[in-house]
């Protein structure tokens, strides 16, 4: 039988109380993260993904036209090449992009179109040409002429539930999205690779262009349906999928995160560590069983979705971010109580989600200090169709389809950078002529296991924020928050033992103590040795 599903939002919610916390009328996302634009000008951007050393490509699903962000400020836009006989319209066009892992000794570019004549789906491999090591501007181009197609003649009868996003695991190997061509029982049907995630091998695949190599060639010798009898079967990794237009891969674990897009009912998030796992579509939407059955399924190895969330009629779409890992060396890396964290969201309703492991599934964070509201990490950017975290500055970068609500012009590609607390410092008993001041740090330094107690005045009741950073403003540990409730005007204290949010001893140095009050700042050195 169908598992229990593992996390409801309805649960989720219960568990948080936020308490108001005042934002500027622009903002996004929490207090301390920056919204802002990278790059624009690019038509209806599907999809994207980076080159370890920041170049980031972008498709545009309309126009078929590949393009190259060059970080920058503003960026630089190069158009890497478009691809030719794509159709498009609706939910079809040019709307997956991914680089070979062997780049740039493996020059190759792989992108995910519908195309017609007849209409099918195709995965393309081209050869890039042009500033591969990145010593000049980091332009390339697309040769048209080594096309080598790696998946073809796909059926594409509907037009829409085509999945899209392709990415390279850490195994090397690619995994491509396939959504259900609008024939549900497909996606529990083996020998059909719609409403799939595929596992392929492509390493043997011959330089330069051609057809499509057979399935056998491309078939991983550890796929979970290798003894298979049939060739189709045996490149697939997770079924039971309705559209995973949308889905992550986290390099540490290997867990692809996939993004089905629902029907009318539920948006599901699944975790697939392993091969060859059921997802239940279309027996299942979310949680609930629907009125369609699929002759030779097998109901019984159905596995829940790892978070879901409801919703009434259309206009919902899930996106599958990353779980985010700050890079090393990044310039503007999360604080670290985000490590770990599963970034995704809803394309056409327009919010981002931050969430945590929770028993076998997964549900929502604590709030973030200053985040909309206890649910959304951020509440305005929509649009959404694929999000990254920034090799080189640590950012989570996105792909906006359109600019303006309601859906028009070009698209545009954003980031979440951190900038972190002011970086203004009371060194001792300072505090400016406001109501709100530190009166102390004792001992600082702190040796040992000693405990460095904080001191501060407030002018007049109001919910506080005591939150500690180290030096590159990374965030180490909260002391106090303004949904523990008002704290009375006049002096307090609060100990910190030199541990930080996940119960480790903080290494030696210096941290910065940030105060927050009724629309007051200030900021305290605290030394441990």
């Amino acid at each position: 039988m169908r598992l229990r599903p593992r996390s409801l939002l309805g649960i989720s919610l219960a568990l948080f109380s936020l308490a108001t916390i005042v934002r500027p009328a622009d903002a996004a996302g929490p207090t301390y993260f920056l919204d802002e634009s990278v790059a624009v000008g690019i038509d209806a951007p599907s999809n994207s993904q980076f080159l370890p050393d920041g170049r980031l490509f972008v498709v545009g699903q309309y126009t078929a036209q590949v393009s190259l962000v060059v970080d920058g400020s503003p960026a630089t836009v190069h158009v890497v090449g478009t691809i030719p006989g794509v159709r498009s319209g609706g939910e079809a066009g040019l709307i997956g992009v991914t680089v070979d892992p062997g780049f740039p000794a493996r020059p190759y570019l792989y992108v995910h179109a519908t195309h017609s004549s007849p209409n099918e789906i195709r995965v393309t491999r081209y050869t890039l040409t042009g500033d591969l090591a990145f010593a000049g501007n980091g332009a390339m181009t697309l040769d048209p002429a080594s096309a080598r197609v790696v998946l073809g003649a796909l059926p594409d009868v509907a037009g829409k539930h085509n999945g899209g996003t392709m990415r390279f695991g850490p195994d090397g190997m690619l995994y491509v999205g396939l959504g259900d061509d609008d024939i549900p029982c497909r996606a529990q049907d083996l020998t059909k690779l719609q409403g799939k995630i595929l596992r392929l091998d492509v390493s043997g695949m011959p330089a330069g262009g051609g057809p499509a190599p057979s399935y056998s060639a491309l078939t991983p010798v550890d796929n979970p349906f290798v003894a298979h009898a049939d060739s189709a079967a045996r490149l697939v990794w997770a079924y039971g999928l309705r559209n995973p237009f949308s889905f992550t891969i986290d390099p540490p674990t290997g867990c692809l995160v996939i993004g089905d897009v629902g029907n009318d009912g539920w948006e599901e998030i699944e975790f697939a560590c392993t091969g060859g796992q059921n997802f239940g579509w279309p027996h299942y939407e979310g949680p609930v069983r629907t009125a369609l059955t699929c002759v030779g399924a097998d109901t019984t190895a159905f596995v829940s979705a790892d978070y879901q969330y409801e919703h009434v009629g259309l206009g919902y779409a899930v996106f599958a971010g990353p779980v985010y890992r700050a890079p090393v060396g990044a310039t503007d890396p999360f604080p670290l109580d985000n490590e770990g964290k599963l970034f995704m969201g809803d394309t056409w309703k327009g919010w981002v989600r931050r969430l945590a492991p929770s028993g076998p599934g997964w549900a929502l964070a604590p709030p973030e200090y200053g985040q909309p509201n206890p649910t959304d990490w951020a509440d305005s950017p929509r649009y959404i169709t694929s999000m990254h975290v920034g090799p080189k500055d640590g950012s989570l970068w996105y792909t906006m389809l359109y600019r303006t609500v309601p859906s028009s012009g070009p698209g545009e590609v954003r980031r979440f950078r951190y900038i972190g607390p002011t970086t203004g410092v009371d060194d001792a008993a300072g505090g400016g002529a406001g109501g709100l001041a530190f009166t102390g740090a004792h001992p600082s330094p702190a040796r040992g296991d000693r405990a460095t107690e904080l001191a501060w005045r407030q002018a007049a009741p109001a919910p506080v924020s005591l939150r500690l950073h180290d030096v590159r403003g990374r965030f180490v540990r909260a002391l106090a928050s303004p949904g523990d409730g008002v704290r009375a005007a006049g002096p307090h204290r609060i100990a910190w033992d030199g541990f930080s949010a996940e119960g480790t001893r903080v290494a030696p140095g210096i941290y910065l103590a940030t105060l927050e009050a009724a629309g007051e700042r200030r900021t305290l050195r605290v030394v441990r040795l």
